[in-house]
């Protein structure tokens, strides 16, 4: 097991649209979404993005480490859109201690260092709807702990004439 993906927190969200900057913050529009509709007519999704933090201690850093996002099935196996190759998305992530601000006093075992990865689908993706997801997070490449966002691709509204309910 990896040190750095035993302590490390991790969390997953997927959002109508999200981007980083280099600073580290990030724009996260219409967080939450579980259910992507599939509009009748179309190959894909709509557009969403999927956004992956990663916080670890103050003492295991600095720190190098690989990140994986992967598309799985309910099973847990790798996704193939549009009978493609397996949906997989890494990354090399170099996170260093955060600086303390001065003046200030407090105890660094709560400073933590973050990474962020953020990956856009545009033009969302071609998923057979009616189907369920997730997406899978590994960190340091330790396959024994994982983190998953499940998620639903369903049939639009408008392909069964249903229309949206409000209220």
């Amino acid at each position: 097991m990896s040190v750095v993906a035993e302590h490390a927190v991790v969390s997953i969200q997927v959002a109508d649209f999200a981007m980083a900057e280099p600073g580290g913050k990030a724009t996260i529009v219409g967080s939450g979404i579980s259910v992507l509709t599939h509009t009748a007519g179309k190959a894909s999704t709509t557009r969403f993005s999927v956004v992956v933090e990663i916080e670890v201690p103050y003492d295991l850093l600095p720190q190098d480490f690989p990140i994986e996002v992967a598309l799985v099935d309910g099973a847990g196996g790798l996704v193939s859109p549009g009978g493609g190759q397996p949906l997989r998305i890494a990354q090399l992530a170099s996170v260093e201690r955060p600086q303390r601000t001065a003046g200030l006093s407090y105890p660094r075992e709560a400073l933590r260092g973050r990474t962020r990865m953020v990956v856009d689908f545009a033009q969302g993706l071609p998923l057979p709807a009616d189907a369920a997801y997730a997406w899978r997070v590994l960190v340091d490449g330790d396959e024994t702990r994982s983190w998953t966002y499940p998620f639903a691709v369903a049939t639009s509204g408008a392909a069964t004439g249903a229309g949206p309910v409000i209220g």
